[in-house]
């Protein structure tokens, strides 16, 4: 299965392409392409054999749309999309529905709300697992929870709905 995002780093869009090829990873970025073995995944450091010579430790944290990434003792802030789901939830956004789908297949690890909840833009909803590392997704607009459709434990594909959420009147 392959995927393809956009990455918003300093200001400058990159597309790479994420392959999974039998158990392991193929990250092709700005044209070049390197394969990532998963090692280790515990809480949000990762380890990951490159291109089956070198080890490479990260600490990383998905957010929806954002990734805080510590690589070799050096912070950057990711702006991670799929150009799809991204122009689905901003179209569902400006219409006062904030509807939150599964980003990639995966496992509910957490569901941070409940019916009736108010929530803020940017709050962190609902948590997935996915590649071995977690995701939290995060409410599109201030509202209030009116469905949840994630249950914790369950698989999820990706574009599932998950939970939704309506401005306020």
């Amino acid at each position: 299965m392959s995927r393809v995002y956009t990455v918003l780093f300093e200001e400058k869009e990159h597309q790479v392409e994420v392959k999974s090829v039998g158990g392991l990873y193929e990250v092709t970025l700005d044209g070049v392409t390197r394969s990532f073995s998963p090692l280790l995944a515990k809480g949000s450091l990762y380890s990951f054999l490159i291109d089956g010579s070198e080890v490479m430790e990260a600490d990383v944290i998905f957010r929806q749309d954002n990734c805080e990434l510590n690589l070799r003792n050096v912070p950057y802030r990711l702006e991670v999309f799929d150009p799809r789901r991204r122009a689905v939830s901003q179209s569902e956004a400006a219409g006062g529905h904030g509807l939150i789908t599964a980003p990639m297949p995966g496992k509910i690890v957490d569901v941070r709300v409940a019916v009736g909840e108010k929530v803020e833009k940017g709050q962190a909803l609902v948590v997935i697992e996915a590649m071995k590392m977690q995701n939290e997704l995060a409410a599109a607009i201030d509202g209030v929870v009116k469905e949840i459709s994630a249950k914790v434990g369950e698989a999820v594909e990706s574009g599932q709905k998950l939970l939704l959420v309506e401005k306020e009147d």
